[in-house]
């Protein structure tokens, strides 16, 4: 039986239509929109893509994704928008996709169409979220297809994010009803369909186009086998000698291929084989077209490799592998005969299937590939394939290391440690290596908060390079304990380590040591900042006129502009902080840097403390919920404490504490501390002394003003004395205000507090100042300034 030809026209699609063609009229208006077409496999998303650029009469640029696992970066985004070349950042590589979409369109209305993105990579899908926010004012429509419930954990997300925002129009594409079914049944068969073969077909299909048009064909190409979708190849092989072992040849192939790349696979090309290709084109199993034969459907094909037994799927993947390779030795081989090889992605895809140890140099191939374009992610995907076959010692080791640093950039913390390790497990690394590998087990064992593997670690570097010339990797070793004393708030350690470092970095002759000096002068600035310090503000543009005159990767700067505004919230440099807070934002989201979430909670906090409470429950509640025991955990609690206490919600405030995790690092109990000591203020608690003292204590010790000052005046109140000025605290700093807070509490002298309160004021701690000025026995103005935050009396 000769299988009719697909049907061209759409059904059930006409309300799907209307809007794109409503759009595409806005969009030549200069209006345009963003659109996600979505169903299940076989559900029309390509055909009313294609129908619909073929009806505009518009100019459409087309892309589509390929089952390559792991996907080739930014494939469909480079197979669609001419000129576009992905950049060594994924920030670079979106903006010049937008750059690239301008220049190919002009002032000319453009449809833009992006296919199968659930097959894509995570950079097409930030360039795929960019184009939806840039589209609005361009002549641009832009059409991108996937499958919601495919695609790797978290890689459509996005996508579906741009749409609750409003940024783009989503379209569900439904089933097909029982009535469109029985029309397409018949269109397929030419003439009336008996009711119960009409019913079998809907029931069977549930109404998917592609499935039902399948079966509607009968028994020539589709029928219900091994999920409703494997090819009878009995009955083709019956109908079309020879058809079996050309489908099975072709089935690896996740893209159209040449006539002469088929004529490799199968044997070389015959009359034979041109019989059956044709007689396969002519049942609808396989399509020709210009960039050669392929499935009609990739749902056809992978059911059909789906079918296959293990060994011949492997044959199939190895011999279209070995057709795909590149020229090699000076001699064309292969396809490369006919112009047409494959890419590292699929030869390492492909060679892996087939359990071919050609695959690891592939996929190291791959591998360096994507991470050239910041593809993290893929890369990381390949390095794992290729650590799945022997490799030699050291390129297994130079291979491990790679997956430790690329694994700590993804957050896959544990796994970096644990790779690091099994790289220092690989005999016969040099002295500088290991240091490296230790390095890197350390740094990941620290994000865990693992403090004995963290420090066996730095360790076990000193001592494989202790005696050797001063190198590079002996000033990163140094330079971490400098961030391990600053971490763990230890300023004498921090001043002893920071000299040490520095001297290694200056006699060090390797130019990245200029780096290594930015973060320990980092390192310093947020000491200072925690000391209460206001020379960390000129210190900090020493260092970032440093990083610019050296030509540093911004992110060292964007890294300490960040780094240093959060330390500004927790010690109340509002003035500072509020300049920092825009220049870091500003960077981290230019450079697409994951620390947005966390600064943000510190936004938060300050918020709270300037006495804006509504804007920072708002940008709370639009903050994605912190793991539990996180920092942003800790800033967020504390923020909400601050926020509930002065609103008059004791028992909210209680609550929050109560859910909070324990702290496992200074920073995080410091935090906590101050919730806690507001809430007992507020409380009257009769064990306010108590507490306050033993904040005190571990505030004064770890030189952190904004939490000692704060326990300060809280042992003034609970009648405990006066805590005297700490020698460490900076003779100018604004955080001083707090002790003569306390002292002016415990002389009871009006004119020391309502100075207090001015000082409070102009350091823009309203609800501070307010309390202050009660203390002055300026009720009027206290309850005053309280109403005007709307804050508790």
């Amino acid at each position: 039986m000769t299988l009719a030809p697909l049907s061209s026209g759409l059904l059930e699609r006409d309300d799907q239509s209307a809007a794109l063609l409503h759009a595409w009229r806005a969009a030549r208006a200069g209006h345009g929109s963003a659109w996600l077409l979505c169903a299940e496999a076989g559900g029309g998303k390509t055909r009313l893509a294609t129908e619909f650029a073929h009806a505009s009469g518009g100019r459409a640029l087309w892309g589509a994704a390929e089952p390559v696992a792991p996907p080739e970066p930014y494939l469909a985004i480079l197979r669609a928008i001419p000129g576009f070349r992905p950049a060594a950042t994924r920030a670079g590589s979106v903006a010049g996709a937008v750059a690239a979409l301008d220049d190919a369109a002009g002032a000319a209305p453009t449809i833009l169409v992006l296919d199968d993105l659930h097959f894509a990579d995570e950079g097409a899908v930030a360039v795929v979220v960019r184009l939806c926010a840039e589209c609005a004012s361009r002549k641009w429509l832009i059409l991108a297809t996937f499958r919601p419930a495919n695609g790797a954990p978290g890689l459509l997300a996005p996508l579906i994010e741009v749409a609750a925002q409003g940024l783009a129009r989503r379209l569900d594409l439904p089933p097909l009803s029982r009535a469109a079914v029985g029309s397409l049944v018949a269109a397929v068969r030419g003439g009336d369909v008996p009711p119960a073969d009409m019913d079998q077909v809907y029931t069977d299909s549930g109404g998917n186009p592609w499935l039902a048009e399948t079966l509607a064909r009968g028994e020539g190409a589709g029928a219900l086998v091994r999920d409703r979708l494997a090819v009878r190849l009995g009955q083709l092989e019956r109908s079309t000698s020879g058809a079996g072992p050309v489908l099975e040849a072709l089935a690896p192939a996740t893209r159209p291929l040449p006539h002469e790349v088929v004529a490799l696979v199968c044997g070389g090309d015959s009359r034979e084989l041109r019989r059956i290709l044709t007689a396969l084109r002519d049942a609808g199993v396989l399509h020709e077209q210009e960039d050669g034969w392929g499935f009609r459907h990739e749902l056809l094909r992978r059911s059909l490799l789906d079918s296959m037994i293990a060994a011949t799927r492997r044959d199939a993947h190895r011999a279209l592998a070995e057709a795909l390779l590149p020229p090699a030795g000076g001699e064309r081989a292969g396809a490369a005969v006919h112009g047409y090889q494959g890419s590292a992605a699929e030869l390492s895809m492909h060679f892996a299937a087939a359990g071919d140890a050609r695959a690891a140099a592939w996929a190291l191939q791959a591998a360096g590939e994507a991470r050239a374009v910041d593809a993290r992610t893929e890369a990381m995907a390949q390095i794992e394939r290729a650590l799945g076959f022997d490799l030699a010692p050291d390129v297994r080791r130079e291979t491990l290391e790679i997956a430790a640093a690329e694994t700590y950039r993804l957050g896959r913390f544990a796994d970096s440690q644990r790779l690091a390790e099994e790289a220092i497990a690989v005999p016969g690394s040099v002295p500088e290596t290991l240091a490296r590998l230790h390095w890197n087990a350390a740094r990941a064992a620290h994000t865990l908060g693992d403090v004995a593997a963290d420090d066996a670690h730095l360790a076990a570097a000193e001592r494989a390079i202790a005696g050797r010339p001063v190198g590079y990797e002996g000033v990163h070793v140094a330079v971490a304990r400098v961030a391990r004393a600053a971490y763990h708030v230890q300023p004498e350690r921090l001043k002893v380590a920071a000299d040490r470092a520095l001297r290694l970095a200056r006699e060090c002759a390797d130019p990245r040591t200029v780096a290594s000096e930015v973060e320990v002068g980092m390192f310093l600035v947020m000491s200072a900042l925690d000391r209460g310090d206001p020379s960390a503000s000129g210190m900090l543009d020493d260092l970032l006129v440093s990083a610019a005159h050296h030509e540093l990767h911004p992110g060292y700067a964007v890294t300490a502009l960040a780094n240093a505004y959060c330390e500004a919230v927790i010690t109340l440099f509002h003035e500072d902080a509020a300049i920092l807070y825009e220049r870091a934002m500003e960077g981290m989201r230019r450079l697409e840097l994951g620390w947005v979430d966390t600064v943000e909670s510190y936004h938060v906090l300050e918020l709270v403390q300037r006495g804006h409470r509504d804007d920072a429950e708002a940008r709370r509640a639009a903050l994605p919920a912190p793991a539990a025991g996180t920092i942003a955990s800790a800033v967020l609690t504390c923020a909400g404490v601050l926020r509930e206490v002065r609103s008059g919600s004791p028992e909210k405030a209680r609550a929050m504490m109560a859910a909070a995790a324990a702290a496992t690092r200074y920073q995080q109990a410091a935090l906590l501390d101050l919730a806690r000591l507001e809430l007992a203020l507020m409380e009257r608690a009769p064990r306010l002394g108590e507490l306050a003292q033993g904040i005190y204590g571990a505030a004064n010790r770890h030189r952190y003003a904004r939490v000692a000052g704060a326990a300060a005046v809280a042992l003034a109140r609970s009648g405990r004395g006066a805590a005297p000025v700490p020698g460490w605290l900076a003779s100018d700093s604004p955080v001083r205000v707090f002790w003569d807070w306390a002292a002016g509490l415990m002389t009871g002298s009006a004119a020391a507090l309502g100075d207090v309160a001015l000082r409070l004021t102009e350091m823009h701690c309203p609800y501070e100042a307010a309390l202050a000025l009660g203390d002055a026995g300026d009720l009027t103005g206290a309850y005053r300034a309280l109403r005007a935050l709307d804050a508790t009396t």
